[in-house]
C-alpha cells in the first residue's frame, strides 16, 4: 500500500487544539506567532504547505550566500557578485509576498472573529486588536495586491543590502514580522494578566474553529 504524506492529509482533517504552551502565543517571541499564522494558513489552503517549504529554502540559501560575502569581506577576499544575489532577492520576493498576501488575509479574516471569542470568554474585557507588523514597513496591508507586496519586498532588501552583506544575514521578509496582540488599545504581552492572557490564547483557537468550520 502507498504511504500517505502529513501534506496530503492537510485540508482534510482539521483540528484545533488548545495546549498549555498555546500561552506562548501571548507572552512568546515573535516566531511563536508566526508559526500560529502560517500553520492556520496551511490548514486553510493545503497548497501553502509547499509556499512555506520554498520560502525557508530560498531565505536559507540566500543566508549561505550573504554568509560567505560577510566571511570573504572580513578577510579580504574577492568581492561577490552581486547579480547572484539579485536572483535571490527575486526568488525571496517572489514567494514571500505571497505569503505575506496570506497572512494579511488571514488576519484580516480573524479579528473579527477573535474579539467575539474574547467576548465570549471573558465578557466586557475586550476589545481585543490584531495587527501585523512587517520589516517591510508600515504600509502593508490587505489592501496591497502581491505584485505590489514582491515591489515593497524588493525595495526593502535593496535598502537593507549593505547591512546584511555586514552582518551575513537575511534582515527584512515574512521571518522577521510579528502579529502584535492588543487588548483594550494596549500590547498585550506585558500588559495583559495572566489570566487575561490564557483568555486571549483560547480566544485565538476558538477564532480559528471558527475560521477552518467556515
Amino acid at each position: 500500500s502507498s504511504q500517505v504524506r502529513p501534506r496530503d492529509v492537510l485540508g482534510i482533517v482539521r483540528t484545533v487544539l488548545f495546549a498549555p504552551e498555546d500561552l506562548a502565543l501571548i507572552k512568546g517571541d515573535p516566531g511563536e506567532r508566526r508559526r500560529f499564522l502560517d500553520e492556520l494558513i496551511t490548514a486553510r489552503s493545503p497548497r501553502m504547505a509547499g509556499v512555506r517549504s520554498d520560502y525557508e529554502r530560498v531565505l536559507k540559501q540566500r543566508n549561505t550566500l550573504l554568509k560567505s560575502a560577510a566571511m570573504a569581506r572580513r578577510h579580504g577576499g574577492r568581492s561577490m557578485d552581486l547579480s547572484t544575489l539579485d536572483v535571490w532577492d527575486q526568488h525571496l520576493g517572489r514567494v514571500g509576498a505571497e505569503l505575506l498576501a496570506q497572512r494579511l488575509d488571514l488576519i484580516a479574516t480573524l479579528q473579527p472573529l477573535a474579539d467575539k471569542a474574547y467576548g465570549d470568554v471573558a465578557p466586557g474585557g475586550g476589545p481585543v486588536t490584531l495587527e501585523y507588523r512587517s520589516s517591510v514597513g508600515a504600509d502593508v496591508g490587505p489592501e496591497r495586491t502581491r505584485d505590489e507586496l514582491y515591489e515593497q519586498l524588493i525595495a526593502a532588501l535593496e535598502g537593507v543590502r549593505k547591512q546584511e552583506i555586514e552582518r551575513g544575514v537575511t534582515l527584512v521578509g515574512p521571518h522577521r514580522d510579528d502579529l502584535l496582540l492588543g487588548l483594550r488599545s494596549m500590547p498585550a504581552k506585558g500588559y495583559a494578566s495572566h489570566g487575561e492572557s490564557w483568555s486571549y490564547a483560547l480566544a485565538l483557537r476558538l477564532a480559528s474553529y471558527e475560521l477552518l468550520r467556515s
